[in-house]
């Protein structure tokens, strides 16, 4: 097959990327309890009044009996 692009997953956990500073990042993976649903929503606010913005990510999983 000519032109078909090919695409590979080395892993299907779930990362944040941190900025370290001076174009320095990180990809960090989320630990197995932020990974059990999906993340749905994100909020970008400053929680600890520190003056930068950290990422708040919400989700939620239904348990269905």
């Amino acid at each position: 097959m000519q032109h078909v692009l090919h695409l590979k997953a080395s892993s299907f956990s779930s990362y944040y990327i941190k900025n370290n500073g001076n174009s320095k990042f990180e990809y960090k993976a989320l630990s197995s309890q932020a990974q059990i649903g999906p993340t749905l929503y994100f909020e970008f606010l400053d929680v600890n009044k520190y003056g930068r913005r950290e990422v708040l990510g919400i989700g939620g999983f239904i348990w269905l009996i």
